[in-house]
């Protein structure tokens, strides 16, 4: 499938490449494609047990309020304590995280979560042949993708395995 990424610049100072995000158009039946392929893996997911409870990234309901609520009660907790408790925080930074998924090892996952190999098959033509074209002006450069996933449509475990 085809995109074509066009580079704008998004600071006041001298630009770096960094500076470009790139923008993709995507095919409006792709989109509605993959809700439909997102919306049966997430049933599959929830009839089979297969999204934890703690689960609030990416699913229906699933609000970062909850999440800041939870962090703020065992903040809380951990200082009034009479049992003095050493409490540890880790954060992970997503950046750039639909860049770095290993689409073999999504594969694998939805196997082990058991989803439909009609389904597999699907996302398996879907990033087969994948590429997009990079213009800058004047220039494009037709660049192969073979690692992230298409952004757009989210999904639980691209994170939960």
């Amino acid at each position: 499938m085809e995109r074509i990424q066009n580079k704008t610049y998004t600071k006041k100072k001298k630009p770096t490449v960094k500076d470009f995000r790139p923008i993709s158009l995507t095919n409006i039946s792709y989109k509605l494609f993959m809700s439909i392929i997102k919306d049966e893996i997430e049933n599959h997911l929830k009839i089979n047990h297969l999204i934890k409870e703690n689960q609030m990234g990416f699913t229906k309901g699933g609000r970062k309020e909850d999440n800041i609520f939870i962090l703020q009660y065992l903040v809380e907790k951990a200082f009034t304590s009479k049992e003095k408790k050493t409490l540890v925080l880790i954060t992970v930074d997503y950046s750039k995280a639909y860049d770095s998924i290993d689409r073999e090892k999504m594969i694998e996952a939805l196997i082990e979560y058991k989803i439909h190999p009609h389904i597999i098959d699907n996302i398996i033509k879907l990033y087969s042949g994948d590429y997009t074209k990079i213009r800058f002006g004047e220039q494009e450069k037709r660049i192969d993708i073979t690692s992230g996933i298409k952004q757009g449509v989210h999904y639980p475990q691209h994170y939960s395995k």
